[in-house]
């Protein structure tokens, strides 16, 4: 058995916290918040590991004591991971009563470990039924919220957590971690697909998703005003967890290429058609389909089948493309 590693340019968050728990500070709620793909659940996997490793180092789990290779296998009774029934659902109050009454189990005098992801899937009441927890939580336990979107959750939560965010990395620190990837080609093409973010471009080139037609259709909609049956069948075939996010960067990227000649951009593959389709459209309409988009994702809640809601989201671009805001 292996103990799991923090990637390389979370080395520097990492020695932090180690940092805390060997002054005794570790606080016991952190919110863990990334874009995406940087590797916040990464993190937090080791961190768990590490606060259950009954080995004497402190720092790095030794990924051979008997909590470690529980932890492995998924069979540790003092780790507890709340999540999602489904994938998109949301978390409700039920979950977090279950894992208060989790954390208020005795073990021995063991702590647990606590994760919930995606933390802002939680619904409104499933929030206000943990800050008492995260406030005071039994023992020495502590809980960890992942989030790519921490800003949906509630002030009352957030302000109880202690903040570690992650941004995207330094693209050549990016690279060199694909690269040692097994099985991992063309790490530079699928790094700019996956809009920098290393852990994305590495699921991404596992399953050969390719987001050329998603950016088609926005494309075709915003810079033409008009939509095409491959444009419906394109966003169709994937979740709206997955491409809703790519029609997000790319009107950010529109947005960037609005205010600036030569920006960094998310999609650097799509600047000259990003470029041409922003240039037809008022920059107030692109931030309002922009806070559209970001409010669909990912629609826990929604009751619309997600290639209905897809097309809505492409027949609010295309009106945008056929001038409600243009001159």
């Amino acid at each position: 058995m292996s103990a799991l590693a923090v990637a390389p340019w979370q080395a520097a968050r990492w020695e932090r916290v180690q940092g805390l728990r060997s002054a005794g500070r570790l606080p016991h709620a952190l919110l863990i918040s990334g874009p995406g793909g940087t590797g916040e659940g990464l993190f937090a996997d080791a961190l768990m590991q590490a606060l259950l490793c009954t080995s004497t180092s402190a720092e790095t789990p030794c990924g051979t004591c008997s909590a470690c290779r529980e932890y492995t296998a998924g069979t540790h009774p003092d780790a507890v991971r709340i999540e999602p029934e489904e994938a998109g659902k949301a978390i409700g109050v039920d979950r977090i009563r279950e894992l208060t009454g989790r954390l208020n189990l005795t073990s021995g005098g063991r702590s647990k470990v606590a994760r919930i992801e995606p933390a802002e899937s939680m619904t409104l009441a499933a929030a206000n039924s943990l800050l008492k927890t995260l406030e005071e939580p039994p023992g020495d336990s502590v809980l960890l919220l992942v989030s790519e979107r921490p800003a949906r959750l509630p002030a009352t939560v957030r302000s109880r957590c202690q903040r570690i965010t992650f941004g995207l990395p330094d693209r050549e620190s990016a690279l060199n971690w694909l690269r040692s990837q097994p099985e991992m080609e063309q790490p530079e093409y699928w790094l700019d697909r996956a809009g920098g973010a290393p852990l994305r471009a590495l699921e991404m080139a596992a399953e050969g998703f390719d987001e050329t037609p998603l950016v088609s259709a926005l494309v075709q909609a915003l810079g033409e005003g008009r939509i095409e049956r491959g444009a419906i069948e394109a966003g169709s075939a994937h979740p709206l967890a997955r491409s809703v996010p790519v029609l997000a960067t790319a009107v950010e990227d529109m947005i960037r290429l609005r205010f600036a000649s030569d920006p960094p951009l998310r999609m650097p593959l799509e600047r000259e058609r990003l470029g041409r389709a922003a240039s037809k459209v008022d920059v107030r309409a692109l931030f309002d389909y922009l806070d559209e988009l970001r409010r669909s994702i990912p629609g826990p809640s929604s009751a619309l089948r997600a290639d209905i809601q897809w097309h809505g989201l492409l027949a609010d671009a295309a009106e945008t493309g056929r001038g409600r805001y243009n001159r």
